[in-house]
């Protein structure tokens, strides 16, 4: 009898340590999944601050672009006028494209008229292209300077540029004309694409 009451208490002693153990692991599992999420929150808060920098630089950046814009169109010289200006949104989506490389094929729209803007929301181009893979942004109101062209900056994204081209044509009856710009160099992020429609 006593043997039993022995065994029953090795017994209960060792379900009692395995209990202790289980628990020990158990805090000490929580306690790991609690310190990785803490370091994934603190990646994500500095991620959120890189990004809300990046956001303020573009807002700056956009600031200047206008007065900018606003002071060539107070120039007599319409050659300048159309030449800076295109400088200027190009700079600038080139700028904006570096920072969204990464995402894939980005694409931004240019405008000549505030009605072909109309009717480019009206067909929700910049949905459709998005749904189609693309990272699209759009509209720049560009007052007179686009030309109907799909403006790309390195040779091995003409592929992507074609496709672009005949997505347009098919679905839309837009047909605009290729042009590869080279003069920005590696400044220019591969899988930028540039619509300027008139």
């Amino acid at each position: 009898m006593e043997n039993k009451k022995n065994y029953f208490g090795i017994i209960s002693a060792i379900g009692l340590l395995f209990i202790m153990i289980g628990y020990g692991y158990m805090v000490y599992k929580l306690d790991d999944i609690n310190n990785k999420v803490l370091q994934k929150q603190e990646n994500l808060e500095k991620i959120n601050y890189e990004l809300l920098i990046t956001e303020k630089k573009l807002e700056l950046k956009k600031e200047l672009i206008n007065e900018l814009d606003n002071q060539i169109k107070k120039s007599k010289d319409s050659t300048l006028i159309k030449s800076t200006a295109n400088e200027i949104i190009t700079n600038n989506n080139l700028e904006k494209g570096l920072e969204l490389e990464k995402l894939g094929t980005t694409i931004y729209i240019q405008t000549d008229t505030k009605k072909i803007q109309s009717k480019l929301e009206k067909i929700d181009l910049v949905g459709s292209l998005n749904q189609k893979g693309f990272k699209t942004f759009g509209y720049d109101f560009v007052n007179g300077r686009a030309d109907n062209t799909i403006r790309y900056f390195h040779v091995e994204d003409l592929k992507i540029a074609e496709s672009i081209q005949n997505i347009l044509k098919a679905n839309y009856e837009i047909d605009l004309k290729l042009i590869l710009i080279t003069r920005y160099g590696d400044k220019a992020p591969k899988k930028q694409i540039e619509l300027w429609i008139k």
